[in-house]
């Protein structure tokens, strides 16, 4: 399960190993901004590595222009803490940050899907005519509050029409279907995580919605004139 002391750290959340942070340095000297070191740490070890310098242009030095970026990668999926320390061109600059400090940033890198499942799809009749109940099952470990999506579609790679969003995950929802329906379709739900990674399950078969039961009834009898 999750470590019930992640819940309180306030992170952002990347699908990727690529990582862009931006940043701005104050109190800058005369002597301007020689370097950018960027330590991390994991949230399991609680130990700092320095994991990369970035050296300043002198000739373009730091000022109060346009917010800096720089660009990084983490080799796992995890929880890491992110401190950037800047050196004056003399060599000035923070302490590293040590063992216990907090970071000034915790991100987490997280890549994998929400895991999703339809569990069944009942189409109403008599006085529950129109509605379709669908129930799924999501899981991931970083689902929000409202991570599913419904959608349907005539052809299973779509083009999907969203009928129900930011659904919360409940399992189950109750569709009331609108007049202009095909009468059979296909059935997708997603759940997208905090991290942006999208799950779905699609129904194997298309939906049936038109449950009416043709019946033939005999008008008159005659014969054929031969």
């Amino acid at each position: 399960g999750t470590d019930p002391f992640v819940k309180d750290i306030d992170r952002k959340f990347v699908n990727s190993k690529q990582i862009s942070l931006s940043y701005d340095v104050r109190d800058i000297g005369p002597s301007g901004v020689s370097a950018i070191e960027l330590w991390h740490t994991s949230y399991n070890t609680r130990a700092w590595s320095k994991h990369s310098d970035y050296p300043i242009d002198a000739k373009n030095p730091l000022d109060g222009g346009p917010t800096k970026k720089l660009a990084f990668s983490v080799q796992d999926e995890g929880i890491y803490g992110i401190t950037l320390v800047a050196k004056s061109g003399v060599g000035l600059g923070d302490q590293p940050p040590k063992v216990g400090d907090r970071p000034q940033f915790w991100i987490e890198v997280d890549l994998t899907k929400p895991v999703v499942q339809i569990i069944n799809v009942n189409v109403g009749n008599g006085i529950e005519k129109g509605k379709l109940t669908v129930s799924w099952s999501a899981r991931d470990k970083n689902l929000g509050a409202n991570p599913v999506r419904l959608s349907y579609a005539d052809q299973i790679d779509g083009p999907w029409t969203a009928c129900a969003d930011q659904l919360p995950n409940s399992g189950r929802y109750v569709w009331k279907m609108p007049e202009q329906l095909p009468y059979q379709f296909y059935l997708k739900v997603e759940a997208v995580d905090l991290a942006g990674n999208i799950g779905e399950a699609i129904t194997p078969e298309k939906v049936k919605v038109d449950l009416s039961t043709p019946k033939a009834k005999i008008l008159n009898i005659e014969p054929s004139g031969r």
